[in-house]
């Protein structure tokens, strides 16, 4: 069984904000090192940078975890308009594929999320469409920037 104590797990790290200064990409930058020196492979899932129009995939220079740089764009703030809501929900799609692709491709057994909640759906379907176990980080709890 995947996570017994004898066998490594393959981690599935999603975390949009990667490249991005912040608390998201330093508790993820001490966590992979733990992970890997416990023998679990790590694949990271970051959003690619603005406009890219494929999955790019690199390796992290300090951890050698594999990083897949997505398409990913943040589901919109309550009060945006229409059209705002249309983009998003058009891109979606085609950006679930994506994580799903990579979730397959690099045999996960577990979805390890540092994301805000405006990455949410991503995850939702990430654990529909794949029937991975998903952890949750939840940094500041209940406050965000802009309400629970």
């Amino acid at each position: 069984m995947p996570g017994t104590s004898s066998t490594p797990l393959r981690v599935a790290l999603f975390c949009p904000p990667y490249e991005c200064l912040g608390g998201f990409r330093e508790i993820a930058r001490r966590l992979i090192p733990a992970f890997i020196a416990r023998g679990h492979a790590v694949t990271i899932l970051a959003a690619a940078p603005h406009r890219s129009r494929h999955l790019d995939h690199l390796c992290d220079p300090e951890t050698g975890a594999a990083i897949w740089y997505l398409r990913l764009m943040a589901a919109p703030t309550r009060g945006a308009d229409l059209r705002t809501y249309r983009r998003f929900l058009r891109g979606f799609a085609k950006s679930t594929r994506g994580v799903s692709h990579v979730l397959k491709g690099a045999g996960s057994d577990l979805l390890v999320v540092f994301a805000s909640k405006f990455y949410a759906p991503y995850v939702a379907a990430a654990r529909v469409l794949n029937r991975l176990p998903v952890v949750v980080h939840m940094q500041n709890g209940a406050r965000t920037a802009d309400g629970p």
